[in-house]
């Protein structure tokens, strides 16, 4: 078992035993919530599910006789339990906001609903940013359609990586372990929605900002969608109870 450092007191309403439980036994390689180059980030997603507590980073390091430490550079904190919102009227169970919007993402309950025509919704589980990196709430504009893309860290992942001792090269070329997938939808802001070298990721708070999404339902929703069609990211979404998940 690693040894675990705390950088910081943690507060006394931290559960201690059952956050040293979750940090000292992260998933097995087989079950990391998400691409190689997001492990850490989402490696937290997982303490907040289980442990209940967020931290804002930790690193890990050898001792001097080379066993593994968790050093926690953050105190952890409690994340707030959500609220259930308020049951809807029957008759506001379904009123799609602007016929204009192809695409609403529920950031909330991690699901991706795209209109299909006036009497058909398709629902889709996806993955959002952590919360450190959350998508961000406003709409968007489809501006291209990539198929298999290369993906290019930004600088700041970068240096995130480089400072952990991982360094990111310039460009991930298009394969099996490009974070995204075979197809990436283009919005601004450097957003996208794509696929996914990792789905067990999906339907977690586990990536940079971007909406993740398994790789059949990237390319039936892609195939869906025309450059200039609008995306709205929204805190929550009531969807008619008939649409199948």
């Amino acid at each position: 078992m690693p040894g675990i450092v705390f950088a910081s007191p943690l507060p006394d309403s931290v559960d201690r035993p059952l956050l040293l439980r979750v940090l000292a036994h992260p998933p097995p390689p087989g079950e990391a919530l998400a691409d190689p180059a997001e492990w850490r980030f989402d490696t937290l997603a997982w303490v907040y599910q289980q442990a209940g507590w967020r931290m804002r980073e930790y690193r890990e390091t050898r001792d001097a006789e080379g066993r593994l430490a968790i050093i926690v550079d953050a105190q952890a904190m409690p994340v707030a339990t959500p609220q259930p919102a308020p049951s809807p009227e029957p008759d506001d169970l379904h009123r799609w906001p602007d016929p204009a919007l192809r695409v609403i993402v529920d950031r909330g309950a991690r699901r991706l609903y795209l209109r299909v025509d006036d009497d058909q919704v398709r629902s889709y589980p996806v993955s959002v940013g952590t919360p450190d990196n959350p998508t961000p709430l406003q709409t968007f504009t489809v501006e291209h359609i990539h198929h298999q893309p290369a993906w290019y860290p930004t600088p700041s992942i970068r240096r995130d990586h480089a400072r952990r001792g991982e360094p990111l090269p310039p460009v991930v070329p298009p394969g099996p372990d490009n974070p995204l997938g075979d197809i990436f939808v283009q919005l601004q802001d450097r957003i996208g929605i794509h696929g996914t070298n990792n789905p067990a990721s999906i339907g977690l708070a586990a990536s940079y900002g971007c909406i993740r999404m398994h790789n059949a339902d990237i390319a039936e929703l892609s195939a869906a969608l025309r450059v200039g069609d609008r995306v709205k990211v929204s805190p929550s979404f009531v969807p008619d109870p008939s649409i199948q998940p």
